[in-house]
């Protein structure tokens, strides 16, 4: 007996291990019939041999007298199973052994035909006979077993997807999540995906999984997004009354509580709901009624907040200064702030310090030293800013508002344009509307702040400070009157004296003197003894008098203008027919009156350079260099220095010129953005990618942008015009072209800059950054030849004596 459960082990690991001998098993079987092991054994050996049915036979005989045993039941249960397949097969045209193309090749047939059974059904057979499928089939195949409800199956397939950060797969993920009642990853999944792409289908359902999980608030917020853009979608109105039943039914429990036991700890949930719910001036209500007679410290330092929040800024002051406040922290902490806001940097350092003195809580000293870091740069206290904000920065690195402070110190303009304009486009705070209008402002760039700013207003047209603000931009572009409409609001709004002086020096300086003395006429009726008022009204009338009218425009303004303009049509007359000297005056006429003109001053500049007065020149293009610090204006500056003999200068800027600017493309680059081009163009998405680093691929939020575009798309076209190159560090690249880029629902034309990684061949790069500035054609003329020529130029001066230099030599880049 041992000798046979000896030999028994041994054959059941030779199956694995060794290649068995049936003829040993067989005759085993033939001296004793009732050996259902042996008979288990040959069963497997036959099934591994693809001999169905000999393996059958024997799991039947076996079976007679064990019908429960579990290895006969489990090699019926597989060739039954195989039988199945090779059905399924014979069926789909497909013959051993199935090529991948084959069997996709069947299954794009069947989904084109909205076949969704027999895919499934070939789809499973396939992945049982372990035949390698491209990802966009297991994709379908998810999306059928999605549609007929079985999700396991459908997670399964997704689960066999290779591709990371798969819009679809995140679009079935949060489907199933959504529908299986997991609202939280529902919410995760369908954040993204609205995100990439603001499609209504995730907004609706993003919507209801805030509503499933009770935040109201967030749910509310992309409705008003929503309606804001669409106020007669039928959807929409019928999620408006799901929301207004939830927030009465929330906002009614919350009363409730409150009215059984009013005490702060219910007053507070109550306050903070219906400021969530936009009703701030309720909760302040609320909030005054208790502290007239129940305040506490938390109570009255709740009050103070929601009243800074309502811009009452004085009201809240008085609450903080209340004697027993006197030594609360918190209160001295928004007492900092406020002063700090108000530029009151002394008073707001006294109680900031106070604070971080004798605060034990961490989060109070945070807060605290955050403050005083923004006092520290709101008063040009720059190096103290930047240790500060350094030191919170390391304390938590993912406070948003420090980060964008040390950008902003470092006057990294461009990193927060990124950061803005990627918020403005993913979230629906007003706040970075207007953030971001600033920073346009500060980069110069109005059309946009302009557009920003008007969206700002419609939200939110209680903001006087930010009306007051588009009302001067758009009359300093000549807008006026639109301009002189929001800042005519601005004042009727606040009723002061000095929003009308405002309006009446406005209207003066861009030579409305009629409406000028119409404003001074009012204000002074007001305010009869306003000197300032009664000074501008005497310097109207004695500069144009009373019979001046301006109803149809700005006539002092008018006038001038005509006669600058025709100023600079005689100087670019002159100029662009080579007459660089005959220009000259006319130019600086024009810019005398237009100082800010820098498409003007750089004609001027480049007239005054051919026409040899270099000294006049240089200074011309050093200060140009303030205002746009271009290689070109760069290589102007450093040529007029050499014509003014400072050759030292001129030939550190020229080195650095040749360092820095572009040269012609090199060719492996070339070769590579060809192909990015192909990729673009031909909307395969796997290939696409693997031209980008690790940093785009791994960011869920970029990956699933990308894809909806080549989704959406029916087609895509990108013209490449102009591509130059240059080497940054060891193996790092940037290239810069200007970009066509067309579909059939977006269109756009500016200028992109891909960074790459590279190796020492330059066969493999990736892209490790992209920008794209919106921006009209230019002819790209590169300037490395020129600077060539001008170190060549101070080499030859360099040896030349003084007296005999710049002889009878020429502008080398004309």
């Amino acid at each position: 007996m041992m000798k046979k459960t000896f030999f028994l082990v041994f054959l059941t690991f030779s199956l694995q291990a060794v290649e068995l001998n049936p003829q040993v098993l067989q005759e085993i079987i033939q001296n004793n019939p009732s050996a259902y092991k042996e008979k288990i054994l040959l069963a497997k050996y036959y099934e591994k041999h693809s001999n169905d049915l000999k393996a059958s036979a024997l799991v039947k005989d076996v079976l007679k007298k064990h019908p429960k045993n579990k290895n006969a039941l489990a090699i019926r249960q597989r060739i039954k199973q195989k039988r199945h397949i090779r059905e399924i097969f014979r069926e789909a045209n497909l013959l051993q052994p199935i090529t991948k193309e084959e069997a996709q090749k069947r299954l794009d047939s069947y989904y084109t035909q909205n076949n969704y059974q027999l895919y499934s059904t070939l789809y499973q057979a396939l992945i049982s006979s372990n035949v390698s499928l491209d990802d966009e089939y297991h994709i379908k195949a998810a999306y059928i077993y999605l549609w007929d409800t079985h999700y396991t199956e459908s997670k399964e397939a997704l689960d066999r997807v290779q591709q990371k950060n798969n819009i679809d797969v995140a679009k079935v993920k949060a489907t199933i999540c959504y529908y299986q009642g997991d609202y939280i990853c529902a919410v995760r999944l369908f954040e993204k995906l609205y995100n990439a792409s603001y499609q209504l289908e995730y907004a609706f359902k993003l919507i209801n999984s805030y509503i499933y999980l009770g935040e109201i608030t967030k749910a509310q917020r992309i409705y008003s997004y929503l309606h804001r853009r669409d106020p007669n979608n039928s959807k929409l109105q019928k999620i408006e009354k799901k929301l207004q039943k939830l927030q009465n039914r929330y906002i009614n429990t919350l009363k409730k509580a409150f009215q059984q036991d009013p005490s702060f700890q219910t007053l507070k949930p109550y306050t903070v709901a219906l400021n969530e719910l936009g009703k701030l001036k309720k909760s302040i209500e609320l909030l005054h009624h208790f502290n007239t007679q129940n305040a506490t410290n938390d109570s009255l330092v709740l009050e103070a907040k929601y009243l800074l929040w309502d811009n009452q800024t004085n009201k809240a002051l008085d609450i903080l200064k209340y004697s027993s406040l006197t030594s609360d922290l918190q209160a001295k902490l928004m007492l900092g702030q406020i002063y700090s806001w108000d530029h009151k940097f002394k008073e707001a350092k006294t109680y900031l310090n106070e604070v971080i003195k004798k605060t034990q809580d961490t989060d109070l000293l945070y807060n605290a030293h955050k403050a005083l870091a923004f006092v520290y740069m709101w008063n040009k206290e720059q190096n103290k800013a930047k240790q500060l904000f350094t030191k919170l920065q390391k304390e938590n690195a993912n406070d948003r508002e420090v980060n964008e402070a040390l950008m902003e110190l470092k006057h990294d303009y461009k990193a927060l344009l990124n950061v803005y304009e990627r918020k403005v486009r993913t979230s629906h705070n007003p706040q970075d509307l207007k953030y971001l209008a600033n920073l346009y402002i500060k980069t110069k760039n109005t059309q946009k702040a302009k557009k920003l700013l008007k969206r700002y207003l419609q939200i939110d047209p209680q903001d006087l400070q930010t009306t007051k603000q588009l009302a001067l931009l758009l009359i300093a572009d000549k807008e006026y009157y639109e301009g002189f409409g929001y800042l005519e609001y601005y004042t009727a709004q606040t009723r002061t004296l000095q929003s009308n002086l405002l309006l009446a020096k406005n209207y003066y300086w861009y030579g409305f003197t009629k409406e000028a003395l119409d404003v001074l006429d009012r204000t002074i009726q007001k305010y009869p003894n306003a000197k300032e008022a009664l000074q501008l009204k005497a310097k109207i009338l004695k500069i144009s008098p009373r019979f001046t009218t301006s109803n149809s425009g700005a006539t002092i303004s008018t006038y001038f203008e005509k006669i600058t303009s025709t100023q600079l049509q005689l100087a670019d007359s002159l100029y662009f027919n080579s007459h660089y000297k005959s220009s000259l005056n006319y130019y600086e006429a024009y810019l005398s009156k237009h100082p800010d003109d820098h498409d003007v001053r750089y004609r001027y500049a480049f007239a005054l350079e051919n026409a040899k007065e270099y000294a006049k020149a240089e200074g011309e293009f050093f200060l140009m260099l303030w205002t746009k610090n271009s290689d070109e204006i760069r290589y102007h500056y450093a040529y007029n220095l050499m014509k003014n003999n400072k050759l030292k200068k001129a030939k550190e800027l020229f080195l650095e010129l040749k360092k820095d600017s572009f040269s012609k493309i090199d060719p492996q680059l070339h070769k590579f953005l060809l192909q990015w081009q192909k990729a673009w163009q031909s909307e395969d998405f796997k290939t696409y990618i693997s031209f980008y680093d690790q940093s785009f691929t791994n960011n869920a939020l970029w990956a699933f942008r990308k894809q909806q575009i080549f989704k959406d798309a029916k087609y895509i076209a990108v013209g490449i015009y102009d591509p130059v190159s240059k080497e940054i560090n060891h193996n790092k690249y940037i290239i810069r072209f200007y970009q066509e880029y067309a579909t059939d629902k977006k269109s756009d034309k500016g200028y992109k800059t891909l960074y790459l990684r590279c190796d020492n061949t330059k066969k493999e790069c990736k892209i490790t950054q992209e920008l794209w500035q919106a921006a009209k054609y230019k002819k790209e003329q590169l300037l490395s030849p020129y600077i060539d020529n001008a170190l060549k130029e101070i080499k030859r001066l360099e040896s030349t004596p003084l007296t005999m230099r710049f002889s009878k030599k020429k502008t080398l880049l004309s």
